[in-house]
């Protein structure tokens, strides 16, 4: 079996049972070309793959395409601004290594707001990113995170973006593999993540724009938040 690279990609795998069926497939003879694609990234993998033996079975095609998909993860590693902490990077990385349309938003995608961050870092501490908060948002003691993410549908000039916000809960832990809150469609190109002071206590993580008071506020219920 021989490997080789191309470019450009005509097809996209999302995970590693579309891989694994895939290879399945092969019959003798068949050439088929396939690409292993991280979205939002200019990294791209191509590779067509020649069946050449008439013995090819399952289990051989089965390893394969582990070892394929190992490398197709490392290629999907995502980059998170700095101000993240290494703990919660790794929580990210685990759940969004399952979400490739998914990014987590940094200052500049703020649009013209840069004036509205320099005034909550004066406010908030110089800390303070719009797209990610730390606190207690369950009353619980106990350090929970949150992220703005950017799901882009599509690419080129057509290219949408949609906002989706993530919660975290503490204690974090390698058993930690999705949010325990997410809320989709929404758009904070002109705002941001809230938490604590200057608002009065019990603090609420709230989401909105700079511009107005008016947002969304999360209220814990039981292991999740309710937005209202």
């Amino acid at each position: 079996m021989q490997v080789r690279l191309l470019s450009p990609p005509p097809f996209l795998f999302n995970n590693y049972r579309d891989v694994r069926n895939l290879f399945c497939s092969f019959q003798p003879g068949v050439i088929l070309e396939s690409a292993l694609s991280r979205r939002n990234s200019g990294h791209r993998l191509l590779f067509v793959f020649n069946v050449m033996s008439s013995h090819t079975t399952r289990s051989a095609a089965a390893i394969l395409a582990l070892l394929l998909w190992s490398l197709v993860g490392h290629a999907q590693q995502k980059t998170f601004p700095p101000y993240i902490s290494a703990k919660h990077q790794q929580v990210l990385q685990r759940w969004l290594s399952r979400e490739p349309d998914l990014r987590v938003a940094v200052d500049e995608d703020c649009g013209r707001c840069a004036s509205d961050i320099a005034n909550q870092k004066t406010i908030r501490g110089a800390e303070y990113h719009p797209y990610y908060a730390v606190g207690d948002f369950n009353g619980d003691g106990k350090p929970d995170f949150a992220v703005a993410l950017i799901e882009v549908e599509a690419e080129g000039e057509r290219a949408t973006q949609k906002w989706v916000v993530a919660v975290f809960n503490a204690p974090l832990s390698s058993r930690v593999l999705r949010p325990v809150f997410m809320k989709k469609d929404l758009n904070l190109r002109d705002g941001g993540l809230f938490f604590g002071p200057p608002r009065p206590k019990p603090y609420r993580l709230s989401i909105g724009l700079f511009s107005t008071d008016s947002g969304l506020t999360l209220v814990p219920r039981g292991r999740t938040y309710v937005a209202n």
